[in-house]
């Protein structure tokens, strides 16, 4: 008896263990592009608001109050349950949070007035461009920062998601996640702004369970495969669908068992002309 109760100790230590190893890195995945974005954007803002839009459960929210520790944080999602997630896992009193569209989201007084925005994981799923870049560069006060992060399409996975949400019936055009090519966002912002925008993959080593874990992390929190969920409306459809599109199109690595997931993203930091606001200007 004690040797059974052992080996049940063991399985659930072991797959304890194996539930944390996959949060971590699912957590990582999360975490590198904002990390990666914000390596380009200065520091030396001495108190800036900082606007997170489509911020999601909140995961990029320690990593900006590390990075402007004196900021007032503004974070912005159309989704409730994700705001919700965000709050609930946030005590700091200089974060705040809306429900809103990025898209039709206004500034409701001078205070609140941008120095910063940023659009981590979400303009893929959001039109025109060509309308809603220029908005959040405007939106933005001189000298301020516009730093966007937006998923590359052309990857095994968002490939596989696509395929598994058209085989379960969302029709073509119904759900179409929005690309451009970097020379479309410098013609955007070039006239106002210095722009520096470059590409970088990650590429992490998944066993079958990790990459449905991941490809359900993609986005703010999610977002991404919440989006198609929402088209398809079943969830266990989209899995099942994902599973035959994604392992029928990769083949494991040699005999690891494991299969290579590229996530390759663009990044565009857009500093505005004019002079950075300065500590206390605000109050002046």
């Amino acid at each position: 008896k004690l040797q059974f109760l052992y080996l049940i100790g063991r399985v659930c230590f072991t797959s304890r263990r194996a539930i944390m190893a996959t949060k971590y890195q699912i957590q990582k995945v999360r975490s590198r592009p904002v990390l990666t974005l914000l390596s380009r954007v200065r520091k030396s803002m001495s108190d800036p608001v900082v606007l997170d839009l489509g911020c999601g459960a909140g995961h990029a929210i320690p990593h900006l109050r590390q990075h402007w520790p004196n900021s007032k944080l503004m974070c912005v999602d159309k989704s409730k349950e994700m705001l919700h997630q965000a709050m609930s896992n946030c005590i700091d009193s200089r974060v705040t949070f809306q429900c809103g569209m990025l898209e039709d989201y206004e500034p409701r007084n001078d205070d609140e007035q941008p120095d910063v925005v940023v659009a981590s994981s979400v303009l893929h799923l959001v039109e025109n461009h060509e309308l809603v870049v220029p908005k959040l560069l405007n939106m933005v006060t001189p000298g301020g920062v516009l730093a966007m992060q937006i998923p590359i399409l052309n990857s095994t996975l968002v490939d596989a998601l696509q395929q598994a949400s058209s085989a379960v019936g969302v029709p073509p055009g119904g759900k179409v996640l929005t690309q451009h090519a970097p020379s479309f966002y410098y013609e955007l912002l070039a006239e106002q702004a210095s722009v520096d925008i470059w590409t970088g993959s990650d590429f992490h080593f998944c066993d079958e369970e990790q990459v449905l874990d991941m490809v359900k992390s993609l986005g703010a929190g999610g977002t991404l495969w919440s989006h198609f969920v929402e088209a398809t409306g079943s969830s266990a459809q989209l899995t099942d669908a994902f599973k035959a599109a994604f392992f029928g199109m990769s083949k494991s690595v040699g005999d690891t068992g494991k299969y290579m997931v590229e996530l390759p993203r663009l990044y565009v930091v857009a500093t505005k002309e004019g002079h950075a606001p300065t500590l206390g200007a605000r109050d002046l």
